[in-house]
């Protein structure tokens, strides 16, 4: 009985519970495990030689704007790689490069040596086929548009797509990851320079001192020590953006009356 356009608002206030709570319906809200981002090829002599550029189209992209339109709002913007609820993710943290300014976007521009855009190239955008996705990617198109950077949009199947990442054709693309086991590593090993391309380190970023951390994470067991070594290899990451995180999705679940002591898994 709640239009959907107040779908979220309603959830806010309770009448949504309350209507559900009336047909013997609850609703669990959870943070999922996962990132999106937008990533780049660190093998392309364009983007992946010049960090100035990747920061200006960092802080040119408007994430809370990209939530509302294709998340509805069941989201929240991404500060680095690691999720929520997993060791190493530090709700305090601030991405210096993930707030949407253009003003500074276009200082970084500068410094990449494209004042205003002039002399940028035009970027390769790659995304699957699909109408959302085919939004997505235009939505990026319009915020670089605001920067003054031309982007072409390359559609794919997904096939063509996974395989174009392997064979480190792509330039640019948006793409997602979900926890294969709640741990940071699981997030971290995208960035690992040992598991670039086929490996699942599409963007082919390779830090030493990023791997260094890494290896010396991997011999250690859960604790403190271990958690400071995931967050500095998050900052490493922060001043490199071989990736711009974008979201971190939230789960919406309903679940019948008579089910209790719910907890997502």
């Amino acid at each position: 009985s709640i239009p959907k356009d107040n779908f979220d608002a309603a959830i806010k206030d309770g009448k949504l519970n309350e209507e559900m709570s009336k047909k013997g319906l609850g609703l669990y809200i959870t943070q999922e495990p996962d990132v999106t981002y937008t990533s780049f090829n660190m093998d392309d002599p364009v983007i992946g030689k010049n960090p100035n550029l990747r920061k200006a189209i960092a802080l040119a992209i408007d994430t809370p704007t990209l939530i509302q339109k294709f998340y509805n709002g069941r989201a929240i913007v991404a500060q680095g790689p690691i999720p929520p609820d997993v060791d190493g993710y530090d709700p305090n943290f601030k991405n210096e490069f993930k707030e949407f300014n253009l003003a500074k976007a276009k200082e970084y521009l500068v410094k990449a040596g494209f004042p205003e855009g002039k002399g940028a190239p035009v970027l390769e955008y790659s995304t699957t086929n699909s109408t959302t996705a085919r939004q997505m990617a235009e939505y990026f198109q319009q915020n670089m548009k605001a920067l003054g950077i031309e982007v072409k949009i390359i559609s794919n199947s997904w096939p063509q797509f996974t395989d174009k990442i392997r064979e480190r054709k792509a330039q640019v693309w948006g793409i997602a990851w979900a926890a294969d086991y709640p741990d940071a590593e699981n997030f971290l090993q995208l960035l690992y320079g040992p598991n670039a391309s086929p490996g699942p380190n599409g963007s082919n970023y390779n830090n030493k001192k990023f791997n260094e951390l890494y290896d010396k994470a991997a011999h250690l067991p859960p604790g403190p020590e271990r958690t400071k070594i995931y967050q500095q290899m998050r900052d490493v990451f922060v001043q490199d953006l071989p990736w711009i995180p974008d979201a971190h999705r939230l789960g919406y679940y309903l679940y019948q009356g008579w089910v209790s002591n719910l907890k997502h898994h």
